[in-house]
């Protein structure tokens, strides 16, 4: 198992991303390798009075490969250390999801204990076929299957899709499909040469900015559609600039650390 505190705006790739105003403390808990004990929840709920931030809940974000394989029994055990917590409003769980195990029961479950969920996808069945399981079968019909017992289940939820070389010219359509799916947000991460993701990328700095006037395009075009995650942060980021209100340590916020570092600069003060 893995833990981690960051601050808001410090995401990795698929991380559950987050859409409050107020910035928010996160806890990181990485369920990689499906052995996360109770004890260590009970470790974490133990000291998660300290890591509150007073402005607001500490968010409790369970990721990394597919938390759910932990199946419900071991999940809920791993919940209820926190339960006191919850209840007295210092804390919310969050999941970031691929979907393909949702069922009727995770519903409840993830009623229950009032998640915020988010769904990676990227896109419609072409686009997402690198989403594909230990067996090597596509993903895209369980995922949809997943997102609509959460849509039957009346649970909110969010998207979020890594765009690769095959979706980069097509934003419209991209935020077209994710739409007709019903989350309250979408999230896009442009896939990029860094970290560990050194093997394939080949989206050049034009098609970047081509992408993103689309996606501002798409905004404008669609202004009662879902929340796009990324445009949201550049308000911000414009907003605590523009207000002298920005930190001079801070020149990593959400909008520079989510995919928009293709000289992102230009553009923000070219569109907004």
């Amino acid at each position: 198992s893995r833990l981690a505190r960051t601050p808001f705006g410090q995401h990795q790739r698929e991380l559950k991303h987050h859409h409050s105003r107020r910035s928010r403390a996160l806890l990181l808990l990485g369920v990689v390798s499906n052995e996360m004990s109770p004890e260590v929840a009970h470790a974490v709920a133990a000291s998660a009075a300290d890591l509150t931030d007073p402005s607001g809940q500490l968010d409790i974000v369970w990721h990394g490969g597919e938390p759910l394989t932990l199946g419900l029994r071991k999940f809920e055990e791993l919940l209820a250390p926190f339960e006191e917590l919850r209840h007295a409003g210092w804390i919310q769980h969050s999941v970031q999801t691929n979907a393909t195990l949702i069922d009727d029961e995770w519903c409840d479950l993830l009623a229950r204990y009032q998640f915020s969920v988010g769904v990676s996808i990227d896109g419609p069945a072409a686009l997402n076929a690198r989403r594909v399981d230990l067996r090597g079968r596509p993903a895209f019909d369980r995922i949809a299957r997943g997102i609509r017992r959460l849509r039957d289940h009346g649970i909110r939820f969010s998207l979020i899709a890594v765009v690769g070389i095959e979706g980069i010219e097509q934003p419209e359509s991209l935020l077209d499909f994710l739409a007709t799916l019903g989350p309250h947000t979408i999230g896009l991460n442009v896939e990029e040469l860094e970290g560990v993701n050194d093997q394939r990328c080949g989206i050049t700095q034009a098609q970047a900015e081509r992408f993103w006037q689309g996606v501002l395009d798409w905004r404008r075009a669609h202004g009662e559609g879902p929340a796009l995650r990324e445009l949201e942060r550049l308000t911000d980021y414009l907003y605590l600039a523009r207000s002298g209100q920005r930190a001079a340590g801070s020149a990593k916020s959400g909008a520079d650390t989510a995919s928009i570092r293709f000289r992102q600069r230009r553009w923000m003060e070219t569109w907004c």
